[in-house]
């Protein structure tokens, strides 16, 4: 029997950050139980929100990006992942004018990104 890493996920097509990073980010995220809904406004191509839907039960992930390119990639990654009780949403959008009402999220997880002129 050949041992493999953890970090070598088949469902993921793109990897753009480790999925063991991306799984202990998640774990720091908060509660994310039954129900939540975690949100990553600048989702790439998509590595934390795919891990977020295979690594837990019955939670809504939304995915946000500006960049098509990066979007299907995610879309790629999420159809590659076999997730029967979590939902993955993907969302072209600008992080700082994301359609979503107020206090629609449970939890927000995103890698770290440049930002420039962000006023929050």
């Amino acid at each position: 029997m050949v041992s493999r890493p953890l970090s070598e996920r088949k469902y993921l097509k793109h990897i753009a950050l480790r999925s063991t990073v991306c799984y202990a980010m998640l774990l720091c995220a908060g509660d994310l139980s039954v129900g939540s809904v975690l949100l990553d406004p600048m989702c790439g191509a998509g590595t934390l929100v795919t891990e977020a839907a295979v690594s837990f039960q019955n939670i809504i992930v939304i995915g946000a990006d500006i960049d098509t390119v990066q979007l299907h990639k995610a879309k790629e990654n999420k159809c590659s992942a076999i997730t029967a009780s979590s939902v993955i949403e993907l969302v072209h959008a600008d992080v700082t004018n994301l359609p979503l009402k107020n206090e629609s999220v449970t939890s927000i997880v995103c890698d770290c990104h440049l930002v420039k002129n962000l006023v929050l």
